[in-house]
């Protein structure tokens, strides 16, 4: 089963419900209706016993006792009216095969004698006197057959010389109202067997017609149902193989349409996410981007105000270097430079400004790592300027030909958010905080320090960092001194 497709399943499973369900149903029909056409046969003999007997005259009755009384004229006379109820009850819907009178033997009640049979004369007709013998067929089998005074039709059938039968009896009464013979009316047992089989065929044609209804049936159902999900798996697999903008019908107002809504919210998300994924990518390294996009922080960069550490990093002797390297081999060496020095900020969590081809700029903080932010500041610092020893030995620069940096880190509140045009947009870090950064990196040359830290960055780790304070500097008029620090070596303090 498991190798077979969901339709199949269905369908299989539609089928088997229906056969099992349009069997069950024809088999209680099959035996309701067989029942209740016994039950009306009964009811029509019994019916025809009652009426008969009525008819019967008991007093007329009593005057045959003896065998040879059929040429007397009372025999000929019930005979002659019992030939007539007979007659008259063959018909197509009942028909009788025997009406005839019993009366108990006196010295013998267990015993009964037939005493007039309205069958013409023959194999078939008994004779006053006429010991009757039967046996009862069927679990009716033990009961009495016969019961003088009582109307009733016999559950199962009895069986005697002649055949099989349904027979129903009724009490003939003299004029004192009392019951002096019973008479009976037999039905053929094969009569009845073929009407109940009659009923089975007309059942099983009735279950062979449901059976291929409910095929045909099974299969369009089957179809119906199938295709919203062949439909939703072409959909889940085309969005799986990246196709988020694919959309889902959502016409639909049951369970399949809210899938495909569902899904539709889904893809979008996705899309949305891919969206924010490659614009983060451009900032942030892919673990961060994977981390933001998991814990659902999707920062907005329509503009946000927040404390963060900026750390501003500038080659010093880039124009030296052009004159000395040809423009393409300045490019390329340019190209793989800032791609060690972009990883280094994206492994401690930093966030990259902008690259403006003769340093970066970065912040901590802004997109995460909003409570170590300093620390992770000062280590991409020292990281940084250990990379760029690292690279100038593998490429063999040395002295003025080689790489020089000027690192500028300051914390404080600043603006972020993309600003551009339509048509070029970029992420950019704005406020007084950058501008004071920027100083800091220029004060480089003054302190001949590679890196300097502003107090604002170093007062919360201080006990981190092997730090050295270099001195202080105003940043604008009647603006507040910022002492200067920084950092006895590259690596941090045990």
């Amino acid at each position: 089963m498991n190798n077979l497709n969901f339709k199949t399943k269905l369908l299989i499973a539609f089928l088997g419900l229906s056969v099992v369900t349009a069997a069950l149903l024809s088999t209680i029909s099959i035996h309701h209706s067989q029942k209740t056409a016994r039950n009306h046969i009964r009811s029509n003999a019994l019916s025809i016993a009652v009426s008969a007997a009525a008819q019967v005259d008991g007093d007329l009755h009593e005057q045959i006792q003896n065998p040879g009384d059929e040429e007397t004229e009372a025999y000929r006379q019930i005979e002659k009216e019992l030939r007539r109820i007979r007659d008259a009850n063959r018909r197509n819907d009942v028909h009788v095969a025997f009406i005839y009178t019993m009366r108990r033997v006196a010295e013998d009640p267990d015993k009964w004698i037939y005493v007039v049979d309205a069958e013409e004369p023959g194999d078939d007709k008994s004779g006053v006197g006429d010991e009757t013998e039967w046996e009862t067929l069927g679990t009716d089998a033990d009961e009495e057959p016969l019961r003088l005074g009582d109307s009733y039709a016999e559950n199962s059938f009895t069986k005697d010389e002649f055949g099989v039968w349904l027979s129903a009896n009724a009490p003939i009464l003299n004029s004192e109202g009392e019951p002096v013979a019973v008479l009976g009316v037999d039905f053929k047992a094969d009569d009845i067997i073929a009407e109940k089989n009659r009923i089975l065929i007309a059942n099983l044609g009735g279950l062979a017609v449901a059976l291929v209804l409910a095929v045909i049936l099974s299969i369009l159902l089957a179809r119906k149902i199938s295709k919203p999900l062949r439909d939703i798996a072409a959909g889940v697999s085309k969005i799986g193989r990246g196709h988020l903008e694919h959309r889902m019908d959502e016409t639909r107002r049951d369970e399949f349409g809210e899938i495909n809504r569902a899904l539709n919210k889904m893809s979008k998300s996705l899309l949305e996410r891919d969206a924010l994924k490659g614009a983060l990518s451009r900032y942030v390294s892919q673990d961060a981007v994977k981390d933001l996009i998991q814990e659902g922080e999707f920062p907005t960069f329509r503009g946000s105000r927040k404390k963060m550490t900026i750390l501003l990093c500038e080659i010093k002797n880039l124009e030296q270097l052009t004159e000395v390297l040809s423009p393409g081999a300045l490019v390329e060496l340019l190209n793989s430079y800032f791609d060690s020095l972009v990883s280094v900020i994206f492994k401690h969590k930093g966030t990259i400004d902008r690259l403006p081809g003769d340093g970066l700029s970065a912040v901590f903080g802004a997109l995460g790592g909003d409570d170590d932010q300093e620390t992770l500041a000062v280590n991409a610092a020292a990281e940084l300027l250990a990379e760029n020893e690292k690279l100038n030995k593998k490429w063999g620069l040395c002295g003025q030909d080689a790489f020089q940096l000027h690192i500028g880190v300051h914390t404080g509140d600043a603006i972020f958010g993309n600003i551009g045009s339509d048509h070029r947009v970029e992420f950019t870090v704005l406020g007084k905080s950058m501008k004071i950064a920027s100083v800091i990196g220029d004060l480089n040359r003054t302190y001949q320090t590679s890196a300097l830290f502003s107090e604002a960055t170093c007062e919360k780790i201080s006990d981190d960092f092997p730090f050295i304070e270099v001195g202080d500097f105003q940043p604008g008029p009647k603006q507040t001194m910022i002492r200067l620090y920084t950092l006895r070596s590259l690596n941090k303090a045990a």
